[in-house]
């Protein structure tokens, strides 16, 4: 393999690694709820209940997708290197808190836990770090797009998904706080949010993927383009 090929083999690498958290991201709750019901299981009030949810006596059959697909993204976001040592500690942690979801399952049966446990603790820190990174640490990439409109509206979209993925877990725990002793008639208001939450996830990713693209960002620090300061 020539330097040139090994140079793109790795560019190819982080790009699949994007479009593998943002595919992964966006097909979660629509594979939970589907399975669910191939399986005969009704809709649960939240995506965290596929954990435990069964039609019968036999085992959750939703759970190992739950926790298989939490694993990868975990695994995913501590993989991926970002151009910064805050954007690497904050997707290391928050690849290393999406593990602790799928480790720690919520409470069950539902609602014998209290407000504040380890499951809802890890996703909503998961969530966070993402916002953090995505809200503050976007600027020395978005800097290489020679499009000033084109650049404006990648900052506009980050804003938007950024402040989504840090105000969005502060409601779904709000709504943990002050609802989470509702029955069947809460009409899945927690599986929704928990799902436009991870779909916000989703959305930062194919962003990224698509800056990324047209800037050639990861080929030029691959060949040694950038400025050393670029990545502090």
């Amino acid at each position: 393999m020539t330097p040139k090929e090994l140079q793109e083999h790795i560019f190819t690498t982080y790009t699949h690694l994007r479009i593998g958290l943002a595919v992964i991201a966006s097909i979660f709750p629509i594979l939970l709820l589907l399975g669910g019901l191939l399986h005969g299981i009704k809709w649960q009030d939240s995506m965290s209940a596929y954990y435990h949810a069964t039609a019968g006596a036999a085992p959750p059959p939703m759970r190992p997708w739950f926790v298989g697909l939490l694993l990868t993204l975990g695994a995913f976001l501590f993989l991926y290197k970002g151009f910064s040592k805050l954007e690497d500690w904050c997707l290391n942690l928050a690849g290393l808190f999406a593990v602790g979801v799928a480790f720690f399952p919520m409470p069950w049966p539902k609602n014998s836990g209290g407000v504040i446990d380890m499951h809802y603790f890890c996703a909503v820190l998961l969530f966070i770090c993402v916002g953090i990174v995505t809200l503050f640490c976007t600027k020395q990439t978005l800097g290489l797009v020679k499009d000033p409109r084109l650049r404006k509206r990648f900052k506009t979209l980050y804003r938007i998904a950024g402040s989504a993925m840090l105000f969005l877990p502060t409601l779904f725990w709000l709504y943990k706080l002050l609802f989470h002793q509702l029955t069947e008639r809460s009409h899945h208001q927690l599986f929704w949010l928990e799902a436009v939450c991870i779909w916000v996830f989703a959305l930062y990713w194919s962003i990224k993927s698509w800056e990324l693209r047209i800037t050639t960002a990861e080929l030029d620090a691959l060949q040694q383009r950038l400025p050393h300061t670029f990545f502090i």
